[in-house]
């Protein structure tokens, strides 16, 4: 399996200048054949703690634009994304990673372990997420968790 992972500056709060960053990584690493490309950290909203929580996205801001670009590249390239963004759940905030397969909706998994300095502005997540990618299992951890 290739994988390729994106290391990038994402600006604060320009998740219009991130996303297209995105993208321009995903056409990058599907031009080499990799399967899977890893994003940073919220990578879609740029890494703030004290102000993830006015920059937060939705599960349902996935599918309508802006974010249903990162779908469609997925659909596209036939390439699995995952991508870094914090989400607002009913119970607060979380650390996600937003996961695009080729022909299926997208996945969330939440960071577990939160880091000292994340504990005030986030929620923890609860469930581990497994996926799958050309017969392989792919376990993901966010950052301090790895």
């Amino acid at each position: 399996m290739k994988i390729s992972l994106a290391q990038f500056y994402s600006r604060p709060g320009k998740t219009d200048h991130n996303l297209e960053k995105h993208l321009s990584w995903i056409a990058d690493a599907t031009a080499t054949g990799c399967e899977l490309i890893a994003f940073p950290e919220m990578s879609l909203t740029g890494y703030l703690t004290e102000r993830a929580g006015a920059y937060a996205l939705a599960p349902a801001d996935f599918t309508p634009p802006p974010f249903d670009q990162l779908h469609k590249a997925a659909n596209l390239h036939k390439i699995a994304i995952m991508v870094g963004a914090p989400i607002k759940y009913g119970d607060g905030v979380r650390i996600s990673l937003i996961y695009f397969e080729p022909g299926q909706a997208p996945a969330f998994y939440d960071k577990q372990y939160l880091h000292q300095d994340e504990k005030p502005f986030f929620e923890t997540g609860s469930q581990q997420a497994y996926f799958s990618i050309s017969g392989k299992t792919i376990v993901p951890a966010i950052c301090y968790e790895s």
